[in-house]
């Protein structure tokens, strides 16, 4: 994370002991016994990386070692208007992706509703000082960018990064080309369909639970996979010294 970033997003580092950093450590914590499924851990809002994170928290969250940062997830919707979706970053101990845990903002606001009123406003002033002097600054730069294509570029032009009009691939960042690239698509209609559609209209309660069986399943299949796999080359090794 560079200076100027963590400037701007950073909430409270691996060694501050400040009454902000015990209060969102115990709002991490909360979680796991919070009443609504949606704000409880679930392997597929945090992942699996992510679920063993905030158990460690909730061991002992007045001694937990956390790095704490504002992410977001925004939503434009030109017929609704624009959501930023702020969550919270946490690593554990180190900065690492296998010790961080991506927190929804659903999850998010359920921690920052809770917090005491002075940590709560110390968090509400940092994300408007984002918003303000960070996040309106990029997003007016990305305009001009695809304003100037628009007006006076190649509307058609080949690349993954340079087209920010339409989604037309080529090679020369190190992409293949694959079937599809639109996952945020793929997204709503498997949510529909796995998440919505089944569950909460046929049974009367969300999909969680549901989607985090499917997601462990998967998980054993390719350990299996891959398990068998090294099986077979530590086997064709062994013979070969034999």
């Amino acid at each position: 994370m560079s200076d100027q970033k963590k400037s701007h997003t950073l909430l409270v580092d691996f060694d501050d002991r400040s009454q902000l950093h015990q209060d969102l450590n115990r709002g991490i914590a909360a979680l796991v016994q919070a009443k609504e499924s949606c704000f409880r851990p679930h392997l597929c809002l945090n992942q699996q990386d992510g679920l063993e994170v905030i158990r460690r928290i909730a061991q002992d969250p007045d001694q937990a070692r956390t790095h704490i940062f504002i992410i977001n997830s925004p939503i434009l919707n030109l017929t609704d208007g624009l959501w930023l979706n702020i969550g919270l970053g946490v690593f554990l101990d180190k900065l690492s992706s296998n010790s961080m845990v991506r927190l929804s903002p659903r999850q998010t606001g359920h921690i920052v509703t809770n917090l005491p009123e002075e940590s709560r406003n110390i968090v509400l002033t940092k994300v408007r000082e984002w918003y303000q002097e960070y996040f309106m600054e990029r997003l007016q730069q990305a305009l001009v960018t695809v304003t100037g294509q628009v007006e006076g570029g190649d509307i058609l032009i080949a690349g993954t990064h340079t087209n920010r009009v339409f989604d037309i691939h080529d090679n020369s960042d190190g992409y293949s080309e694959t079937p599809y690239t639109e996952w945020s698509f793929v997204g709503n209609e498997l949510f529909t369909r796995l998440f919505y559609g089944p569950t909460l209209l046929e049974y009367g309660r969300d999909g969680f639970d549901r989607i985090d069986a499917m997601l462990e399943s998967m998980d054993t299949r390719r350990t299996q996979v891959a398990d068998g796999m090294f099986n077979a080359l530590r086997a064709l090794v062994g013979g070969g010294r034999g």
